[in-house]
């Protein structure tokens, strides 16, 4: 199975790339576009980490290419970090507090409040 490297939702629309997703075409055109970094797995993942726009246009571009959209070159994409969101799942709500009864007194008394 593949891992999840970038999952993201861009301008209103779900995107996911794996690992399967970055085939050798893909990152030969990167590496054509930006250098050598990018058509290296291990340093393209470090860039997309650390936050660097070419990086995350690329994986903008090969999520509409998997979509079966035409997505403009990575180069060409201009975009603002407010384009992207959360996926709603990715939300994790805290559990409640669960109500839980107080142990009875060893003595058998009943306490009091107050």
């Amino acid at each position: 199975m593949a891992d999840t490297i970038w999952k993201s939702r861009y301008k209103g629309v779900d995107y996911e790339v794996t690992t399967r997703d970055l085939t050798v075409s893909r990152l030969r055109q990167m590496k054509q576009w930006f250098g050598a970094e990018y058509g290296k797995y291990t340093p393209f993942i470090t860039l997309l980490v650390e936050g660097d726009v070419d990086a995350l246009a690329c994986v903008v571009w090969i999520a509409q290419s998997k979509a079966g959209e035409k997505p403009q070159e990575p180069r060409n994409l201009d975009f603002s970090i407010e384009d992207f969101e959360k996926f709603e799942e990715d939300v994790v709500e805290p559990d409640p507090e669960p109500d839980v009864a107080a142990d009875p007194p060893p003595d058998g008394t009943t306490p009091t409040t107050g």
